[in-house]
């Protein structure tokens, strides 16, 4: 009797799973303003690793979705020049993982957009965690100032957790 409780106690584990409540964080992602002011439309992409969970271990992260998002312009900047605005998920550094749109707009008729809105429904992002968090893509396409200009870009993400302990 001994050894068969000392066999089941070698083997006892913990198992913790969980839905994570929306975790919200926000990036600055700042363009370099153009020489002259520019005769043609320019397509400007730039990356930037929006952070999640920092210092965490992000391992146990089994299910990954965006809940909201919203992309606006920077202090001292308006959004009238973008004509077009791409942002995709990159794959982590090694991964054969293709690169993962979540926004393409295009600038609607009529006044200047102040606030562009990104779509709640998004597919799994938990392959795409990297140590940091997610690395995103951002295009601008359109006809940028002179002047440095910035994007801030606001996500909520909320997810499952499943992880296991041995003993």
């Amino acid at each position: 009797m001994r050894l068969a409780l000392a066999a089941v106690l070698s083997t006892a584990c913990v198992q913790v799973q969980a839905d994570l409540p929306p975790v919200c964080g926000s990036v600055s992602v700042d363009f370099a303003g153009v020489a002259a002011a520019p005769t043609r439309t320019l397509s400007v992409p730039v990356e930037q690793t929006f952070e999640l969970g920092q210092g965490m271990d992000l391992s146990p992260i089994t299910d990954l979705k965006i809940e909201t998002g919203t992309v606006q312009a920077g202090a001292g900047t308006d959004l009238s020049f973008v004509q077009a605005l791409q942002i995709a998920v990159l794959p982590p550094a090694g991964s054969a993982l293709p690169e993962l749109a979540l926004l393409d707009w295009t600038a609607p008729a009529g006044p200047p957009v102040t606030l562009i809105q990104m779509p709640a429904a998004s597919p799994d992002l938990h392959p795409y965690l990297g140590a940091q968090g997610l690395s995103l893509r951002l295009r601008a396409t359109g006809s940028p100032p002179q002047y440095d200009w910035s994007l801030l870009v606001d996500l909520c993400a909320s997810g499952a957790v499943d992880k296991t302990w041995s003993f």
